[in-house]
């Protein structure tokens, strides 16, 4: 723990030196590492895996960035810990450590739940997150989608009040015909289902009659075709959306950077599997994780390369010469061709088994 909030302190020095960064305004989501195991333990737990290794135990990881994506903060929590439950014990330990006084955070939708967004607010926090509409009134739908359809070509943007906050949605023609490919492979998908006796609760499109017997759901069906190409936002920033709605989904679609940060960390980084054991290791290992994806995002920041392009060109280098800045103290390293080749082909290995 405290190597991390030191490693947390450098890197939070570093992003306000170099990217202008404050605690106004910060992104935040959670991810999976499973561990090449089947045997649970006090961290390793099963749960819903985003790595897609449901029979193996795993460890949920929140993770903070900047709007450019670099990381700033990070929280290890039990593999079968819900995603929305993390989100308050990130903030206040954050604003704990850092003694944050105003703070904006991107969420996406699974952080949302009315405890949630009482929590943050009482902490003095904002917060934009996406909207759950799946759960929405054919009704409402009906009318987002006569709201849209009437100049869907024009910029316009739903507002209205909510429970979460004000409620703000945009139309995306775009977005539109993939939710209609979308709608009708799984309708088609449904029918079938339903024609081969296959059919569950869990089939989109498909509800139960008083006869035991499957069929589709029409009143669904509906609402899907009313709200492609909706997406909706909850968001406290009153003042924001009355003056600049764009404003908000603008800085809801950066959250991408988190999501960037999970795939560099899992594939260039070789987060996974974990094949620690032991709680300490386990830290230790993502402790290496973090340190690694601060030094690769400032490389990508820096050169404006991909983190693949940079690594592909290290295995290049012959010599490398480390200065420390305070110190002056250098430390050169030759690097060993056949060494180079032995490390790239067991990284290949790790990522086959």
């Amino acid at each position: 723990m405290v190597h991390q909030n030191l490693a947390e302190k450098i890197a939070v020095q570093y992003a306000t030196t170099n990217y202008n960064f404050s605690f106004a305004l910060v992104f935040y989501d959670v991810s999976t590492l499973y561990f090449e195991s089947f045997t649970e333990s006090d961290l390793q737990k099963c749960g819903f895996s985003k790595d897609h290794k449901h029979g193996q135990p795993q460890i949920v990881i929140g993770l903070l960035v900047n709007e450019l994506g670099f990381p700033i903060s990070y929280n290890l929590f039990e593999g079968n810990t819900f995603e929305g439950h993390t989100i308050l014990p990130v903030l206040k330990d954050l604003c704990a450590r850092h003694q944050i006084k105003t703070l904006t955070v991107v969420a996406d939708a699974g952080m949302l739940s009315t405890k949630n967004i009482e929590e943050i607010m009482g902490s003095g926090f904002s917060y934009i997150v996406g909207a759950r509409l799946g759960k929405i009134s054919l009704n409402k739908a009906i009318n987002l989608h006569g709201f849209f359809n009437y100049n869907p070509d024009h910029e316009r943007y739903f507002i209205e009040c909510s429970p979460y906050g004000t409620f703000v949605a945009d139309y995306s023609a775009k977005r539109a015909k993939k939710d209609k490919r979308d709608r009708e492979k799984q309708l088609e998908k449904a029918n079938a289902k339903i024609k081969d006796n296959t059919a569950s609760h869990a089939t989109k499109f498909v509800k139960i009659t008083k006869k035991a017997s499957y069929t589709l759901n029409e009143d669904l069906i509906e609402k899907a075709q009313m709200m492609e190409g909706v997406k909706g936002y909850y968001t406290n920033l009153d003042l924001v959306v009355a003056t600049e709605p764009k404003l908000v989904i603008d800085r809801y679609h950066d959250l991408w950077h988190v999501e960037k940060a999970f795939r560099m960390a899992k594939t260039d980084l070789l987060a996974r599997p974990i094949y620690h054991y032991k709680k300490k290791s386990i830290e230790t290992h993502l402790l290496i994780v973090f340190i690694g994806l601060c030094v690769s995002r400032a490389l990508e920041i820096t050169t404006h390369m991909s983190l693949a392009r940079v690594i592909a060109l290290l295995w290049e280098v012959e010599d490398i010469t480390l200065v420390d800045p305070k110190t002056h103290e250098s430390y050169s390293k030759r690097s060993n061709k056949i060494t180079r080749e032995l490390t790239h082909l067991l990284s290949k290995l790790k990522t086959l088994y």
